[in-house]
């Protein structure tokens, strides 16, 4: 499996740029995930501008920190001003229901934007199972129906085995799984994932550069 990185920049913009600096000619580093932070702070072009003008070749993953819950008409405006930027590709997290989803992803497929679709949080207490809200075949149902639309790319927990040999039962078999977890969050072993997503243990580190090196080696 060619599994490569990806490294969470849910930090100061200053910060932001130091790993982008640090870690833009590593080959196993895919790309950069930008948040609510930074978006919310400086804006999406300048954030996505900004990390793209230092690492032309590496992706930008833009998390909306939950993209997907409002109203399905919300996803048309939501994904006009995706294209306006230098994001290359959107997570995405349903959890409002079918029309949302539907809307929210045609609306991004019509300006090429790759969408990533998440139904289920690294978190505990998140499944309705564990004290959350949403069950697990409801997260189920997320990630089947997204398949159906010809999504191919799905965040997953990396460490529930269990709920991954499900989820592979309801989607289509060529796809892609991004997994957010790794790190300060616990998890330090891939079994599945194919870009694994690395933040706090990076950006937070002494070296930045020699943390994303060994985080490569360990997980990829």
């Amino acid at each position: 499996m060619n599994r490569k990185l990806i490294v969470s920049l849910d930090c100061s913009l200053a910060k932001a740029l130091e790993v982008v600096k640090e870690t833009k000619d590593i080959e196993q580093v895919y790309g950069y995930k930008i948040g609510l932070h930074l978006a919310l702070t400086f804006g999406l072009i300048r954030a996505s501008n900004e990390i793209k003008l230092r690492a032309p070749f590496k992706k930008v993953i833009y998390d909306h920190q939950k993209g997907c819950t409002d109203v399905p008409h919300v996803g048309k405006n939501f994904s006009d001003v995706v294209r306006t930027t230098r994001v290359d590709e959107v997570i995405l997290f349903p959890l409002t229901g079918l029309v949302s989803l539907e809307n929210w992803v045609r609306e991004l497929q019509k300006r090429d934007v790759p969408v990533i679709i998440g139904g289920r949080m690294t978190h505990d207490g998140f499944s309705k199972e564990a004290g959350g809200f949403i069950a697990t075949e409801d997260s189920l149902k997320i990630y089947q129906k997204a398949s159906e639309l010809g999504v191919d790319r799905f965040v997953l927990p990396p460490k529930d085995s269990e709920f991954h040999k499900r989820f592979v039962e309801v989607v289509k078999p060529d796809h892609l799984i991004y997994s957010p977890g790794f790190g300060v969050q616990g998890c330090e072993k891939n079994n599945f994932t194919d870009y694994p997503i690395v933040g706090r243990s990076i950006y937070n580190s002494d070296n930045v550069r020699q943390a994303t090196l060994e985080w490569v080696e360990k997980i990829c």
